[in-house]
């Protein structure tokens, strides 16, 4: 799920493991069949009208996401361990959310201040660096990985994918895109994002080795990759022509839809090195919560 919608949110969580749930994931149309079973627990800040977790340290098990309390308030970030859920309090903010963390509990995420700016930011042990691409009206930062390489995305006139590494920025697009987004980086430097063609068209992508790749879920109407792991497997999110969102796994060529039994849609965020899956769903009351796949 693209948390670019959500930035307004709310207070404290609460992680309910539903034993009885699962998802079945199935090859895409003509894909190798292969089937694959999750067991998911939920993610619920108590309070919260909706609950994004985005990303997770499988070291020491930190949940990063952003939550929201009602349908006007602002959004908040928020980490969640063992028992304990924290919401981090972002210097200037009015409204913020954690989208990656790495092994190290380096995490990053957005901000947006009193002038309603959106803003990337470097939380490294309680310190904060805010991440503004130079000369860009908004900055998001989407992930960092174990090396310290973050990616995101920044707007002049439209949006582009940039790398920061160490105080450096750089900028790349999709070849012809209207826009580009990166979402997710693994430790080989590999990125995944979306880029939109001219006819409005949304797909997923590739960076690898300098070379893009077009990612398109069979049949889908759009595609978004968010997360890759260090083995190349590739999680996110697609539509369907019915206008539902199913998450995805891509892995050796092959596409594997992923769904929560009787929930209205689901998206994933990431994919761990453990298989591991992070994402959200949306019940059959429309409400949103966060969702851990095991």
């Amino acid at each position: 799920m693209n948390p670019r919608a959500e930035i307004t949110i709310a207070q404290t969580l609460l992680v309910l493991c539903l034993c009885g749930l699962a998802a079945q994931a199935q090859s895409g149309a003509g894909s190798p069949a292969k089937t694959k079973t999750y067991r998911f627990d939920t993610v619920d800040f108590p309070g919260g009208f909706v609950t994004y977790a985005i990303d997770i340290n499988t070291a020491d098990h930190i949940v990063v996401g952003l939550t929201r309390a009602n349908t006007s308030s602002n959004a908040q970030a928020f980490t969640f361990k063992g028992t304990t859920y924290k919401i981090l309090q972002v210097p200037g903010a009015i409204g913020s959310g954690l989208t990656g963390i790495n092994r190290s509990d380096q995490m990053v995420g957005f901000y947006v201040d009193s002038a309603n700016a959106l803003h990337g930011f470097l939380d490294d042990g309680g310190k904060f660096t805010t991440l503004d691409y130079p000369g860009a009206t908004q900055t998001q930062a989407f992930e960092i990985n174990d090396s310290g390489l973050i990616v995101g995305w920044y707007q002049t006139y439209t949006q582009h994918g940039f790398v920061y590494d160490r105080g450096s920025y750089s900028s790349f697009d999709f070849p012809n895109a209207l826009s580009t987004i990166a979402y997710g980086v693994n430790s080989a430097g590999e990125i995944v994002g979306e880029w939109q063609d001219t006819s409005s068209g949304i797909h997923g992508f590739l960076l690898s080795g300098g070379t893009f790749t077009s990612l398109d879920f069979p049949q889908a109407w759009q595609t978004g990759a968010y997360g890759i792991n260090d083995a190349g497997q590739i999680a996110g999110t697609y539509t369907d022509t019915n206008f539902h969102n199913h998450g995805f796994i891509f892995s050796d060529g092959v596409w594997q839809t992923v769904d929560v039994t009787g929930a209205y849609s689901l998206g994933l965020n990431r994919i761990k090195n453990n298989g591991q899956v992070v994402g959200v769903f949306n019940d059959a009351l429309g409400e949103q919560h966060g969702v851990l796949g095991h």
